[in-house]
């Protein structure tokens, strides 16, 4: 719904469909002065049938002017700044990130859009209380009634006709936090960390024509080995979403990092992984890259359930355990 009391900051990334340009304090101006325009109209000359039609038209102006698509947080594939990376944020920040999601849910769940239940039920409800001042109004041939229903269907219904929000959610973000969260919160897991500790890094990316506006769009841990070797570059956790019709399903697997030449192709050709998950080699750039994850199929294997994530960690982590303090052969 359209605020006319947002900070400078909220002004500057609201989008409006119309008259785009128009700077906010003069969109406000121009607005509320035309809807009053036509009240005075409607108050001066209801009596007078043409001057009564043109009363609506300012109304039906100001109006439009007011109507909001959404926030212009949005990131367009193809847009991204090279200064793109990984950042290590503090635990406590998550908390903000979620907070940040669920506020963008919270818009889009608005009563004055029509794309969601709250804002049909509202439709509906207001729309029959139009719909009896303008019975009422007919009937008895009482103007005022019928100005008041008409009004009422110029200031709502372009508000749920054509508001609809637009905004990026960032649902896969969450999932992944959630269960990133859920993993090492889990009661067997905490002994198994007691000697270690736990980095979370974000990936924000940055847009293009906006040096400082940078989106969250990824999240991963890295688990730093108690005495691990300098060359030893950490233990990974990250997933990848799989989106099924409509439906999301997280991929979690681990990853053992090292520099070149530290001596992970060993490590890994003594691993025998259980049989439902596959380890995989490789060298890139200057690092050694060892992965452990669930075994998949054209049809399957592409969704990890809580009990086979907490699997593929617990192994990953005894397999970098032992990896992390062997000396470069």
């Amino acid at each position: 719904m359209f605020n006319p009391f947002l900070t400078v900051e909220q002004q500057q990334i609201v989008v409006f469909p119309i008259w785009k340009s128009l700077p906010y304090q003069k969109r406000l101006l121009i607005g509320f002065g035309s809807i009053l325009l036509g009240f005075l109209l409607q108050y001066w000359l209801w009596q007078n049938v043409f001057f009564l039609i043109i009363s609506f038209c300012p109304i039906l102006f100001g109006n439009l002017l007011f109507i909001v698509k959404g926030y212009d947080n949005r990131m367009e594939f193809g847009k991204y700044s090279p200064a793109s990376g990984w950042e290590m944020i503090e635990e406590s920040q998550i908390s903000d990130i979620k907070q940040l999601v669920k506020k963008m849910k919270k818009w889009d769940r608005s009563a004055i859009d029509i794309s969601n239940r709250l804002g049909q039920i509202t439709f509906a409800s207001l729309g029959l209380v139009l719909v009896v001042f303008t019975v009422i109004g007919l009937e008895d041939y009482n103007i005022p009634y019928i100005i008041f229903a008409l009004d009422g269907f110029l200031l709502l219904v372009p508000h749920w006709l054509f508001g609809t929000r637009s905004i990026q959610t960032q649902p896969k973000l969450l999932l992944k936090i959630n269960v990133l969260e859920q993993l090492l919160h889990n009661r067997n897991i905490a002994g198994c960390l007691h000697s270690h500790t736990v980095d979370y890094f974000l990936l924000l990316r940055s847009i293009k024509g906006k040096k400082k506006q940078r989106v969250p769009d990824n999240i991963k841990i890295r688990v730093n080995l108690h005495e691990q070797h300098q060359d030893f570059l950490g233990y990974y956790g990250q997933i990848v979403v799989n989106s099924v019709e409509d439906k999301k399903y997280p991929y979690f697997y681990v990853v053992l990092v090292a520099k070149k030449g530290y001596g992970l192709k060993p490590v890994f050709y003594d691993y025998d992984p259980p049989s439902s998950l596959i380890k995989e080699y490789k060298e890139q750039d200057d690092v050694e890259v060892l992965i452990i994850r669930q075994k998949t199929t054209r049809t399957s294997g592409y969704h990890t359930g809580n009990k086979t994530i907490l699997r593929i960690f617990l192994e990953g982590l005894e397999l970098a355990e032992k990896a992390a303090v062997r000396v470069a052969c």
